[in-house]
This record gives C-alpha cells, structure tokens and sequence, in this order.
C-alpha cells in the first residue's frame, strides 16, 4: 500500500516537471508595462499596497482562433479557469502578483497567437513554482490568475498548473497534466486525459468519441459524471479507496479490492482509470 502511495507522488512530481520543461514557439505577444490602468486592454502594471502583495500586472488580450485550435496553458503559479464561449473569440484575462515589480519582471505571463493555435505560459524565473511550494514558499513568489473564455471547439492541453484547474463544457479534447490542486472538467464530448495531479478530480462526461476517456496518477478522489448518452466500457485499476457506483446504466463486471470493470449503456469507449490514491465514484448528471 505505500509503495503504491509512493508510486503515485512520484508519478505527480514527474508529470508537472514534464509540463514544466517543454517549450512553445511562435511569436510572443509582450506589452510594455505602464503604470496606472488601461481601459483598453493590453498589459499594465501597478504598485499596489505591500500589504496586497506589493505590485500587480494585468493582461486583457482577445484573438480569432479557427475551429480546432489547439490552446496550451502551462507554467502557471496558480489557478486557471477556462469558460466555454459560442464563436470563435478567445479572451485572455491574467493578474499577476509580487511584492515588487522585478518579482514581476522576472516570472512574466507569455501570450503566443496565430489562427491556429494559442500558447499562454509562465516565462519562469524566481517564482519557483511547484517546486517553491514544496519548500514552504518566501520571498519573490510571483502568483498567477488566469482566465480564459475560449470557443468551444479548442483543442485544449493544460500542464504544469501549480493550482486548481476549472474547465467549462468544451467539445474538442481536453488534456490535463502536472496540476498541484483540484481538477475540473464540466463536460468532456470528445477525447480527455488527465495525469499527474495532487488534488482531486471530477469530470463530466456527455459523450466521447473513439479515443474515450484516461485518469492517472491521482493523489485524491475521482468523480465520473456520467450523462444519460455515455455508452463506454470501464477498467479502473490501481484504486487506494472506495470504488461506488451510484449511475443508472451501468452494469458492473467484475469488482474486486482495487479493481472494477463495469460497461456504460451498450459499451463502446475505453474510460481507463489508473493509480488513485483515493476513492473513485461513478454518477449520473
């Protein structure tokens, strides 16, 4: 049983440093910061009272992005929250905190766009990130709010988050990895995927097409929502807590200490859960 809490730490650890290393090109998009606001959008900066953290930085972007459209967020010193607009306008809303503006300055929000993909990444620095945390924080943390309202059908991947993530009903995939805080996705319709995260999970699911559904390396509970439409076959392995199912139109196959199999409606898509440390519950939305 420790080994397999063990495994499953580790396997955190791993996949966060993974989102964490890999780059982006295209063309970066930076404004220079101004002090005061701007009702016009853009990145401004201000100092603000030390006791609030010192000095701030905002970006308010929005660009066309084609159906499609892959959208990755990564290295980001806290929460991300995506909301699933109609159209094909993406906005981009980011507050950024420190206690001084070289804080700022050194742990920047990067925002990268052409009609076909959308990059928004922490540029690194002395913010530490995860690996800050891990050591109890202090001085020149730089922490991050992003939002982001994107069409529907994005392509999104989301890696590296030292926050909790909370994701809107999407229709393009969804890949979710490294996340140091609770995951939420409230409606998956095509292929999701998440890995490597330190908090708990729960994921709505409408329907999914051939590529179904995967969960690994959770060091929390995993919620299923299932919806009235889902026919999929499950295999949760791994499991270090309960394993319920509360949905209608399941049939479970096989259960056994760590392990179930059960079929959704008439079957079809693979939802593979594997390597939780904690419960696992199926439901019905």
């Amino acid at each position: 049983m420790k080994l397999r809490i063990f495994i499953v730490i580790v396997a955190v650890v791993l996949a966060w440093v993974a989102g964490r290393s890999i780059k982006s090109g295209g063309e970066s998009i930076i404004h220079s910061a101004q002090q005061g606001g701007d009702a016009h959008g853009g990145e401004t900066a201000r100092e603000g009272e030390p006791s609030r953290g010192g000095s701030e930085r905002r970006i308010n972007e929005s660009y066309e992005l084609a159906d499609g459209a892959r959208v990755d967020v990564h290295g980001i010193n806290g929460p991300v929250t995506v909301e699933a607009v109609d159209g094909n306008t993406a906005e981009i809303s980011v507050t950024s905190t420190a206690k001084s503006m070289s804080d700022l300055n050194s742990n920047r929000i990067i925002v990268e766009h052409t009609a076909s993909s959308l990059v928004v990444r922490g540029k690194g620095g002395k913010g530490g990130g995860f690996w800050k945390w891990l050591r109890g924080g202090g001085g020149g943390e730089v922490r991050h709010n992003v939002v982001l309202k994107l069409p529907r059908r994005v392509e999104l991947v989301a890696r590296g988050i030292n926050g909790r993530v909370n994701v809107g009903e999407m229709e393009g995939s969804a890949q979710v990895s490294g996340v140091n805080g609770r995951v939420e996705i409230g409606g998956a319709r095509g292929f999701a995927e998440v890995n490597g995260v330190n908090g708990g999970v729960a994921l709505t699911i409408r329907e999914l097409n051939e590529n179904g559904l995967k969960v690994n390396g959770v060091n929390g509970s995993v919620e299923l929502r299932l919806g009235s439409d889902v026919n999929a076959d499950v295999n949760i392995n791994g499991v270090n807590g309960h394993m319920t199912v509360e949905a209608p139109n399941v049939e479970v196959q096989e259960q056994k200490r760590d392990k179930l199999r059960a079929r959704i409606g008439t079957g079809g898509a693979n939802i593979k859960v594997n390597g939780v440390n904690g419960g696992v519950r199926l439901v019905g939305v």
